[in-house]
């Protein structure tokens, strides 16, 4: 070795020997490189370089107290030992100590701003704190100093996905994998963003990629979210089925297998999966309200709220593209078509308007032309993020409808668009939506249509009223109908879903 052959023709060289060090240490020889480091020290105790080096050795051999020891000698000795103070920054997170950490790893970067490891870590710390602005400030300025760091591509692509930015996130994940990015999760982002933009066909390849890099569970499960909501229920079970092996303790994974169940039609299967849930969450009046719906136990009146959050916050990635394309879902032309019956011309952008049961904003969208104002209300807030993008609402607002409806008043016009098959009794909305009214405003609403009075939880989890119902509603409220009509609310395994659609109109008090 031409460094041993230096040391006897100049003796006494620290660096020589942690030379020799670095090289044995790049040969994976942890020991040899031990012993070269400490020979160094002993011809110079002050000599930094080889205290962070040898700090280095006993990280590898996990011996953490020796390595902490190692890297305060160096700083001791060196106090603008950059690289001493980013190991032992990386030391005190791997210890947890995340405080620490921090303040050291900026003290480094203070004196070397251009060490590209200095950089990405910091950048990491920002991910791990969720600071993700700031994350990808230090991974840009990485990549400025490192242009072909393939793993900061990738850091660089989570940080966008998480600040949402999914197109640039996408466009660096790409460019980790043209660079070799050895991350094994590659395909699992790039699939999460395209989902996120709801391009399902691009990110069911991407999973299906993931899977032969890592068979993971969740992988699993969203690709069987993904076949679920493209109504290949056969297929979504198998995945699902996957993901429940390798995890099955995972309530989400049965909580799906059972909605396929019932779109299956198999009742009893379904009530297997609910079980399990109850199982695994016996407190949750969720998962116990399904289980009366399936066993159409009597005296639910309502579901309980976490339901239908929980449904719709799931379901709000795929909601617009599974209603029209899949279902068929027509009803907000329909109370479109009301309006033009109800109101002339004049009426148009004039109108104050309640959305109830909002969701992404698809009647919103469609009455849009109706309104002054517009305000939508949801208990999920998902779906309602969604219906922000639509930009057709002035006010939104995430809640209970019957609750978030009591601080407004005069509206010209209240509507329920499919939103009553998630609450059985409708006196206590019906009551505060006529105290939201104005004299002679209308409330649109649709329920599916019922054969038992005066409404049923179906095994579908879904409400049916009866007219009979809907009528002592009127008169109880005295809100007069216009009209009750029979409409197909959209199509389920190829049928026409029967319902109502009724008009009530608050008497005018200069009429009466």
């Amino acid at each position: 070795m031409h460094i041993q052959r230096s040391q006897k023709e100049l003796p006494n060289q620290p660096n020589l020997l942690n030379s020799e060090g670095n090289i044995w240490l790049r040969l994976g020889k942890t020991d040899e490189a031990i012993h070269a480091y400490e020979a160094a020290l002993q011809i110079d105790d002050s000599y930094a370089p080889a205290y962070n080096n040898l700090g280095n050795c006993f990280l590898k051999q996990e011996n953490i107290d020796d390595a902490e020891k190692a890297y305060l000698q160096a700083i001791r000795h060196n106090p603008s030992f950059a690289d001493a103070h980013f190991n032992y920054g990386r030391l005190l997170l791997a210890k947890g100590n995340l405080t620490s950490a921090i303040h050291v790893l900026q003290h480094a970067h203070q004196l070397n701003p251009d060490h590209p490891a200095i950089l990405g870590q910091l950048g990491e710390l920002q991910l791990l704190e969720e600071n993700h602005s700031e994350a990808i400030t230090y991974f840009l300025k990485r990549l400025q100093k490192q242009p072909h760091h393939a793993t900061t591509y990738h850091r660089l692509a989570l940080a966008r996905l998480k600040q949402g930015e999914f197109k640039a996130a996408i466009e660096a994940l790409h460019k980790a994998m043209e660079l070799g990015a050895e991350d094994i999760d590659c395909h699992y982002h790039l699939a999460t963003c395209y989902m996120e933009l709801g391009l399902l066909k691009e990110a069911l390849s991407h999973y299906f990629q993931q899977l032969e890099v890592d068979p993971d569970a969740d992988t699993y499960y969203n690709i069987g979210v993904i076949l679920m909501a493209q109504e290949h229920h056969h297929d979504a079970m198998t995945y699902f089925g996957e993901a429940a092996r390798l995890d099955p303790g995972n309530i989400d994974t049965l909580l799906n297998m059972g909605a396929i169940a019932l779109k299956m039609g198999k009742p009893r299967l379904a009530i297997d999966y609910y079980e399990k849930c109850v199982e695994l969450d016996p407190n949750n009046q969720e998962y116990q309200h399904i289980l009366c719906a399936l066993k159409q136990t009597p005296g639910q009146e309502t579901k309980p709220a976490i339901y239908v959050k929980n449904l719709f916050d799931h379901y709000a990635p795929f909601y617009d593209q599974h209603l029209t394309t899949h279902l068929k879902y027509s009803v907000p032309d329909t109370i479109a078509c009301y309006l033009e019956d109800f109101y002339d011309d004049s009426h148009k952008e004039s109108l104050k308007i309640i959305d109830l049961g909002c969701g992404t904003g698809l009647l919103g969208e469609t009455i849009r032309g109706w309104k002054k104002q517009m305000i939508g209300i949801d208990l999920s807030p998902e779906m309602i993020q969604i219906a922000e993008q639509k930009h057709c609402y002035e006010e939104l607002v995430v809640g209970d409808i019957a609750e978030r409806i009591l601080p407004y008043k005069h509206a010209d016009l209240v509507v329920a668009a499919d939103v009553f098959t998630y609450v059985g009794d409708l006196s206590v909305i019906t009551e505060r939506v006529k105290d939201a009214l104005n004299d002679g405003g209308y409330f649109i609403f649709t329920v599916e249509k019922g054969l038992v009075e005066p409404f049923q939880l179906q095994q579908t989890i879904r409400y049916t009223h009866h007219r009979k119902y809907l009528e002592q509603l009127s008169r109880d409220h005295d809100l007069p109908i216009i009209t009750i009509d029979n409409i197909a609310l959209r199509r389920q395994k190829g049928k026409p879903v029967d319902g109502y659609v009724v008009v009530m109109r608050k008497r005018s008090l200069t009429n009466e």
